[in-house]
């Protein structure tokens, strides 16, 4: 016999809203696994990207690569992203989500053990340009997939932590290059090691359903409550007949793609997205958040990419009487007066104290992290990025005096881990934009941060060598910028 439900004038035909279904599906072992799964995902994405600045350190002996190559390799795998995060967006809201991240993966995958096999530089920027075509394909969607499995009370706090395997990404790469490089000097044994959460990631997928959300939106009703009934049973270890939900009200999600043919028109629904992404009642918002992201990208791209070197110079030299910028300076100095067979004669001139360093940094950065996630439900999203570059920007400004080596240690940090709120960013994307265009704007989002990325991780190095103080007070000026754009982001679903 059906149950009967607490509220006997309600029938069980009367339709919920998507947000009310999920949000009866309850919170439970699904969304502890989904979490995981979008989080492997999302921290693939950071190990092939963040890792080559760690492969350019410890391959430099065997491809010897010029300070140009060094910035093309570092940016070859964004500049493949950008270019294809927007088709990607594209297809996510057209073929489905969890369709798309697993091809994408999966070729990434492929992709990046052909690179292990890189015979000289050129081929191995190649490969990793091809790599970060793929990654496009599931790195941004994470956050649509996850925004859409939960309802407005739990929302907030899973973006957060998801967030967070960003941090999880940079600890695991710094972690293998500190055990590897102690062991053996190839980069080609880190870039294997580098797949290990993609391979997870794919196996994850696999047992993820499509969508509820994008399955109504593409009229397939009746697969949406059978994937929505079995989250509820997961979750609750209920009946799925005692599922609540019976029909789902429609209004505002269905979009039409299913019947796209032919590529004239798909490129003109590609177009009529983005136009809907420029739309009067959202144009602010889409250039707000494209500039943030564009501008914390780079900061956060370009410090991590020449993170490994900044931190051998300081651990090296920072004795109490050099700053930042003059111990990169005299560094930079050292290294170019030595000749590469010096260098490379002894795999013991290959430094990995810089990694232990940054591994102790992640930890203290994962437990910032776990606190965020706890309070974001209280205080909002806003106020923690608002905090964090605050803080950012008062360490930029302050680099210049600083010759304390753990002072200067601890400000670069808080300025490179402004990047790494980028996640936060794409959650709040993933919030502001309607079902129908929400993986194409937030796509669009991450394709204006990659290009962020790009610049960052080209004008940093010669930056660095050449105008150090300058460029610290740069990002002071800029951050002060995207704290104001900050505090006129849109609100949280829970209004905060």
């Amino acid at each position: 016999m059906a149950d009967i439900p607490e509220n006997p004038l309600q029938d069980f035909t009367q339709p919920f809203t998507y947000e009310e279904a999920i949000t009866k599906t309850g919170s439970g072992k699904f969304h502890y696994f989904l979490l995981l799964v979008c989080g492997l995902c999302f921290m693939a994405g950071v190990c092939e990207t963040i890792g080559v600045g760690i492969v350019m350190y410890s391959g430099q002996c065997d491809l010897h690569f010029t300070l140009a190559e060094k910035g093309i390799l570092a940016t070859a795998g964004i500049i493949g992203m950008m270019l294809n995060l927007h088709i990607s967006g594209f297809l996510q809201d057209t073929r489905g989500r969890v369709k798309i991240m697993r091809l994408s993966l999966l070729l990434c995958i492929c992709s990046s053990i052909v690179s292990v096999f890189s015979v000289n530089t050129l081929m191995l920027i190649l490969v990793r340009f091809l790599t970060g075509v793929f990654i496009s394909g599931f790195q941004s969607c994470v956050f649509t997939l996850l925004a859409e499995y939960h309802g407005n009370a739990t929302r907030a706090r899973a973006m957060s932590i998801l967030s967070s395997f960003l941090v999880m990404g940079v600890f695991y790469v710094n972690l293998m290059a500190y055990i590897i490089l102690n062991i053996s000097t190839s980069w080609r044994v880190l870039l294997v090691v580098f797949l290990f959460p993609s391979i997870l990631g794919f196996i994850g997928l696999m047992f993820l359903p499509e969508s509820p959300r994008f399955l109504l939106a593409q009229g397939r009703d009746s697969e949406s409550l059978e994937i929505l009934r079995k989250i509820y049973r997961l979750n609750t270890g209920n009946s799925e007949s005692s599922y609540e939900v019976k029909n789902i009200d429609t209004e505002g999600l269905l979009t039409g793609f299913n019947n796209v043919k032919g590529l004239s028109e798909v490129l003109k629904l590609m177009g009529k997205q983005t136009l809907e992404l420029f739309h009067k009642s959202r144009i602010f918002q889409t250039i707000n958040m494209c500039i943030i992201d564009f501008i914390i990208c780079a900061i956060g791209v370009g410090i991590t990419m020449w993170l490994p070197t900044m931190m051998n110079y300081l651990v090296l030299l920072g004795d109490g009487s050099h700053t930042v910028c003059s111990a990169i300076i005299e560094g930079s100095s050292k290294a170019r007066n030595e000749s590469m067979v010096d260098m490379c004669a002894d795999p013991n001139n290959l430094s990995t104290s810089q990694f232990k360093t940054l591994i102790y940094i992640a930890i203290a950065l994962l437990f910032y992290y776990t606190i965020c996630s706890s309070v974001i439900t209280v205080i909002g999203r806003k106020p923690l990025l608002l905090v964090w570059f605050v803080l950012g920007a008062l360490a930029a400004f302050t680099m210049f005096w600083s010759s304390y080596r753990f002072y200067s240690i601890f400000a670069i940090t808080l300025i490179y881990q402004i990047g790494k709120f980028h996640g936060l960013v794409l959650s709040a994307a993933a919030d502001y934009y309607p079902p129908n265009i929400n993986a194409m704007g937030v796509s669009f989002v991450t394709i204006i941060g990659s290009a962020g990325l790009v610049f960052g991780g080209n004008i940093t190095g010669p930056l660095f060598l050449n105008h150090c103080n300058e460029m610290f007070f740069g990002v002071f000026g800029v951050m002060v910028l995207v704290i104001c754009l900050t505090m006129v982001l849109p609100k949280d679903r829970n209004g905060k």
